[in-house]
């Protein structure tokens, strides 16, 4: 199939790019690999293959619609376009602000120059106008809150991130946007127990609710990690907390790992060892692969360092074949992996997927706990599990505490839209399809509600590489702006930098004829 549009545009509207050879696809948010400089086959053929041709034409139309009415009425003059390229270099690629005054960089790049001062002021700008295109996509619709706290350099940061429905190119979707990235003030912070308050992250969504003008009505949900002082402040705003899937997977994975602590732990200290300088060389001379450590802050990284251990085994003298069982099997890789697709994961997902794991390691026993159904590290099991009930199409086995804890959702009309999946089903696929079913139209489409808060962990992994150790002068404000933009990448263009400096155009004239009265009357008061 051939469509009349070209390949390129097609991408562009259609696809965004996840890495140099990865690209999400809009329409059904599968990833699909396409090599560099080889032309766009590989993609075209997914839109041919899985997509009707009026599905994907009606969809690129509407890509290009909204667009051409972003801009047709602003005139991008070459100094905004220029203000916009420094703005999306620095933000995007993580430079430092006065990156744009550095004599080799003003020297090497075409761009004009730009002062770090204005540059500031633009993204200041920036800033105030994503805020007022957040407002308005929240108007008249349900919101989530997913949230999380961050230490870093003496500081303790909140982040929320809002989950709203939005009707996508493919159908129901899921649309965030990063509200708040701020320092907890140190008065709800115990430094003897090395905890904060629930009070702290209420005051914040009180802030957020105040700032983006959200009704308190809107707010039907949090995501947040499975720790108590979660559930307490659930509790406290009488609002349900859905536990995040992935930490209640690490949970149940660190019990399985605790049998086989003491080869885990043998395994760190063998890769301490390779990380020597001296063993080090060794390895680089035999083109032996880079050692790699466990790192505690991330779920993954037991699996990637014995993983490295399998493949580094054949370049040392002594290897351990008794580490092979501890290997994550492949159904376990494939359910992390659909885990950390945020986009296209459900509760109903989630639940299936757990089900199949608790039929794989049954004789085991150790993921029992935090895996099944009535798991005590689930806050609110009546909210999650009637969620999962709707999205199995079994709405009308609620009982009436899973009615009232989806009370919020109820619905009297509803446009349920249908995906089909495409290509190769791995075991997490495999095991999702097979009770693949529309939502009941009580409660419409509740897809959008997120099983996990990794976006929010994800947002703090970029904090860390922004707020590196040759950049801990930073003001918090200054990060937040940074990662404010970074985060709302789609809400900001080449249109915005002309409103913004149109808007302080505008500010500085009425300053100046503000000024020139009050001079005038206090000259009348002297005459």
């Amino acid at each position: 199939m051939s469509f009349a549009v070209a390949n390129r545009d097609l991408v562009d509207a259609l696809f965004e790019q996840v890495s140099d050879t990865q690209f999400k696809c809009k329409l059904c948010n599968s990833i699909r690999t396409q090599a560099p400089r080889r032309g766009y086959t590989n993609l075209v053929d997914h839109l041919a293959r899985s997509h009707a041709r009026v599905a994907v034409e009606s969809a690129f139309d509407e890509v290009q619609r909204a667009g051409v009415l972003s801009s047709a009425f602003v005139d991008v003059s070459p100094v905004a376009m220029n203000t916009f390229c420094w703005v999306e270099w620095t933000v995007m690629e993580n430079r430092d602000l006065s990156f744009c005054e550095h004599k080799y960089v003003r020297k090497n790049s075409k761009l004009n120059k730009l002062s770090k001062p204005t540059m500031i002021l633009c993204m200041e700008g920036y800033e105030e106008l994503v805020r007022d295109n957040i407002v308005e996509k929240f108007r008249g619709k349900r919101v989530g809150f997913a949230f999380d706290a961050w230490t870093c350099n003496g500081y303790h940061f909140v982040a929320i991130i809002a989950v709203v429905e939005k009707a996508g190119l493919g159908g129901k979707s899921r649309e965030q946007f990063l509200l708040l990235f701020e320092p907890i003030d140190p008065k709800h912070y115990d430094a003897k127990k090395k905890l904060f308050h629930a009070d702290a992250i209420i005051e914040f969504f009180y802030v957020a609710l105040d700032r983006y003008r959200i009704d308190a009505n809107q707010l039907c949900f949090l995501v947040g990690d499975n720790a108590s002082v979660n559930g307490s402040i659930g509790r406290k705003i009488d609002l349900p907390l859905v536990g995040c899937a992935s930490h209640r997977l690490n949970l149940a994975v660190e019990q399985h790992l605790a049998l086989y602590d003491a080869e885990v732990t043998k395994v760190e200290k063998l890769m301490r060892y390779l990380r020597t300088s001296k063993v080090r060389s060794v390895l680089h001379k035999l083109n032996g692969p880079t050692p790699l450590l466990n790192n505690t802050t991330r779920w993954s990284s037991t699996y990637l360092m014995l993983k490295r251990y399998k493949s580094i085994a054949k370049f040392i003298d002594s290897s351990s074949p008794e580490l092979a069982p501890l290997l994550p099997t492949p159904e376990e890789h494939s359910v992390c992996l659909k885990l950390q697709n945020a986009d296209g994961v459900t509760l109903r997902d989630v639940r299936v997927l757990f089900d199949k794991l608790l039929d794989e390691f049954e004789s085991a026993g150790s993921c029992t706990k935090d895996l099944a159904i009535g798991a005590k590290v689930v806050a609110v099991p009546d909210f999650e599990n009637g969620i999962v009930k709707v999205q199995d199409g079994r709405s009308k086995e609620l009982t009436k505490a899973k009615t009232r804890a989806l009370a919020r959702f109820a619905r009297t009309e509803t446009d349920v839209g249908e995906d089909e999946a495409g290509g190769a089903l791995g075991f997490a696929e495999a095991a999702l399809h097979e009770r693949r079913v529309s939502a009941e139209p009580q409660y419409g489409d509740l897809a959008w509600i997120p099983p996990t808060s990794d976006d929010v962990e994800r947002l703090f992994s970029q904090a860390g590489m922004v707020y590196s150790d040759q950049r801990m002068s930073m003001l918090p404000d200054t990060l937040e702006l940074i990662l404010f933009l970074r985060f709302n990448r789609s809400l900001w263009n080449e249109v915005s930098v002309a409103q913004v400096l149109r808007r302080q155009e505008q500010s500085r004239k009425r300053k100046c004829q503000l000024t020139l009265f009050e001079d005038g009357q206090a000259l009348l008061l002297v005459a």
